[in-house]
């Protein structure tokens, strides 16, 4: 597997950390962006991955169930009041680090070989989740 390609996405959500010391424990939102890595061999067309195939299952996956959704932890008490809203509850604390695990384990389960997700919280803050460290 010497070759790898990548395909980016960028979507909206809101989210807390309600252990976190800080400010992000209150409910606040990002604009982020999502770099999914793809790696194998050059099939016979050439190509590691076709990059409208990342985007029609990865891209499409994060649209339907991130994009413009609040990103909490199953047992936040907002999962509910909220539940008339977009509401996506996670099993972990909605980081940025359990999100690229959560966008990355999603494309593995839809046959990509993923290598790599990486999450772009803010310009300067990035998060990556890699198959090898996950297990």
């Amino acid at each position: 597997m010497g070759y790898q390609v990548s395909k980016r996405f960028t979507f909206c959500y809101a989210h807390r950390l309600m252990q976190h010391p800080g400010k992000c424990r209150h409910l606040h939102g990002h604009n982020a962006t999502v770099e999914v890595f793809v790696s194998g061999d050059l099939g016979a067309d050439g190509m590691v991955a076709d990059f409208g195939e990342i985007k029609a299952t990865i891209g499409a996956w994060v649209d339907t169930w991130l994009d413009h959704a609040a990103l909490l932890h199953q047992d936040d008490p907002l999962v509910v009041v909220l539940k008339n809203e977009r509401v996506f509850a996670m099993r972990e604390h909605p980081t940025a680090e359990a999100i690229a695990g959560l966008i990355g384990g999603e494309a593995l389960k839809l046959g990509l070989a993923v290598s790599r997700v990486d999450v772009h919280e803010t310009e300067t803050s990035v998060a990556s989740w890699t198959p090898e460290l996950h297990r």
